[in-house]
């Protein structure tokens, strides 16, 4: 597993991406105020490509998705994460990060 320094970003996204997906579930927000690679790199100060990167490795891990072409616009996929809690996984990273948002707070702090 990679050190918690090199994926402290991919957690960071995937918190952001859940809370907008939470505000517009919830009926607080309209589905543009989802978040797309550029606004998650003003966000955290990161180079776009490292964003897009970190994007497509949650993507591909299931736990969030794309819901319009133009601009991107990201979902945290809350059956996937259900699922994952239900049965947990093998992959760590993916155990990490459900870790991470069982307690974003402190998971960071080691």
């Amino acid at each position: 597993m990679k050190p918690l320094v090199d994926n402290t970003l991919l957690f960071k996204l995937v918190h952001q991406i859940q809370m907008a997906t939470q505000f517009v579930d919830q009926g607080e927000a309209s589905p543009e105020a989802l978040l797309t690679s550029a606004d998650l790199g003003r966000v955290f100060g990161v180079d776009h490509e490292q964003v897009k990167k970190r994007l497509r490795q949650l993507k591909e891990m299931g736990f969030i998705r794309v819901i319009e072409a133009n601009p991107k616009r990201y979902r945290f996929d809350n059956y996937a994460y259900k699922q994952f809690l239900r049965h947990g996984s093998d992959d760590e990273m993916i155990q990490a990060i459900l870790d991470y948002l069982q307690s974003p707070d402190k998971s960071l702090q080691a």
